[in-house]
């Protein structure tokens, strides 16, 4: 007996966590500027005058554009799927040539398949909070190259499978579900479980240029997902015809994987001392 088609789960939005997530976000980040702008009056009250300043920004927020490129672990061969995200972050001054950044980003994550005469697209896009270590290679220089190391914690916009051009079916709502892949209905696909969260690690160099006012930066990142799997599913497809059909199954379960380049500009709010580089 063929599986049976679902009946719910087509594209369901998640506007409303999304904004709720955005809020909090913008909380956090407006109760670190205020602990900066705090921490940086009292550094400036405490430092002797004829400390001279070196240029390099102390406490600095800004907004980015991201392009992803992002792929998945799992054990088929997939391709990578192509996206267009951004954020805003604020960051400030930890210890001498090193920074504590804090940031929101959209980030749309994922990869595509193509078997035989079908085709599907894993759409995993996240609101991502991450949390980033930032060295300075060149503190005494206006421009500043960078690199950093951290984690972040995604949380899910959304989570769905697209079938060739058809809409895509929100991996929740179909969970035990047969997802037919072609207009026969013998090959499909079963959702076994999705995380809705996705932490992870990442890596990253930038470059950072004065243009006037505010700061050019570019970005590059690799990210990495530690929760594995994120997905976990069945492919199934079904041999032979009437009363004697035998289904094959072939299981699948990844986490996810991406190349991120970021390009923005950034405010910087104050200067370091000189004296906070000896």
């Amino acid at each position: 007996m063929a599986p049976s088609l679902p009946t719910s789960g087509i594209r369901t939005p998640y506007i409303r966590n999304a904004l709720a997530l955005l809020l909090v976000a913008a909380v956090l980040a407006s109760a670190f500027l205020t602990t900066a702008a705090i921490a940086q009056t009292e550094a400036e009250a405490t430092t002797p005058p004829t400390a001279p300043p070196s240029g390099e920004p102390r406490f600095y927020g800004g907004a980015h554009l991201l392009f992803s490129n992002s792929n998945v672990s799992g054990t088929e061969e997939y391709d990578p799927r192509m996206g267009l995200g951004g954020g805003v972050y604020v960051g400030g001054s930890a210890w001498k040539s090193f920074d504590l950044r804090l940031e929101a980003n959209y980030v749309q994550k994922g990869a595509n398949l193509s078997v035989g005469n079908w085709t599907i697209e894993w759409q995993m896009d996240y609101l991502e909070i991450p949390l980033l270590l930032v060295y300075n290679v060149m503190p005494r220089s206006e421009t500043s190259f960078e690199m950093c190391a951290g984690v972040a914690y995604g949380f899910s916009v959304q989570e769905q499978v697209e079938e060739g051009s058809n809409l895509g079916y929100d991996l929740e709502a179909v969970i035990d579900e047969f997802i037919p892949l072609e207009q026969t209905g013998r090959t499909g696909l079963v959702i076994n479980s999705v995380e809705t969260t996705d932490l992870s690690f990442l890596l990253g160099a930038g470059l950072s240029v004065p243009v006037g006012a505010v700061n050019l930066c570019f970005d590059v990142r690799y990210t990495v997902g530690l929760t594995d799997p994120v997905v976990d599913a069945t492919f199934q497809q079904l041999v032979g015809e009437d009363d004697d059909v035998t289904v094959v199954s072939t299981h699948e379960a990844f986490s996810n994987k991406t190349f991120c380049f970021f390009v923005g500009f950034e405010f910087p709010f104050g200067v370091r001392n000189a004296s906070s580089q000896e």
